[in-house]
C-alpha cells in the first residue's frame, strides 16, 4: 500500500499526530511507500514520523518556495504547482490519509480539495480530525 498524506501547513495536534503515528504502527506491515507535498507543518511532521518508523518516503514538492519544507527522501519529484501537486500525490497512492485543521469541509481549503478529488478518484481516505476522531470515505482497501 502507497500512502498519500495531506494536511494542514498549520501542523498537527497532539492528537493528530498520536492517531497517525498508530496507523501507520497497525498498517507498517503493508506499507510500500509514503507520499506527501513537503509543506511546513503537518506534512513535515508526518515525513518525521515515517522516516522514524524506516517507510520509503516520496517527496511531490510545490514549486512555491514560501511554504516548502525542503525535506530530503528516498524519492524526488519535479516541482509543480500546488494544485497539480496535490492530485499528483493523490493519482500516486492506494489510500490518502489526511489531517485538516477543521472538522467541517472547507472550500478555499488545499487539503480538502485533496480530500474530495481522493473520494472522486474513488481512493480510500482516513480522515484524522484535530480533536483524534477519524472517518473512512471510500474504505475498500
Amino acid at each position: 500500500m502507497l500512502i498519500g498524506f495531506t494536511g494542514s501547513r498549520e501542523g498537527m495536534t497532539d492528537l493528530q499526530k498520536q492517531k497517525f503515528e498508530i496507523f501507520l504502527k497497525d498498517n507498517l506491515a503493508s506499507i510500500k511507500g509514503f507520499i506527501h507535498g513537503d509543506c511546513v507543518g503537518s506534512d513535515t511532521q508526518a515525513h518525521i514520523i515515517a522516516k522514524e518508523l524506516g517507510i520509503f518516503i516520496k517527496i511531490f514538492p510545490p514549486d512555491n518556495a514560501t511554504l516548502r519544507a525542503f525535506n530530503k527522501a528516498e524519492f524526488m519529484a519535479p516541482e509543480s504547482p500546488y494544485l497539480t501537486r496535490n492530485r499528483h500525490i493523490v493519482n500516486n497512492c492506494t489510500m490518502l490519509v489526511a489531517t485538516p485543521k477543521e472538522k467541517i469541509e472547507a472550500i478555499r481549503s488545499g487539503t480538502w480539495s485533496t480530500i474530495r478529488y481522493a473520494v472522486k478518484e474513488d481512493k480510500p481516505v482516513f480522515i484524522i480530525f484535530p480533536d483524534g476522531t477519524t472517518c473512512e470515505l471510500n474504505p475498500h482497501i
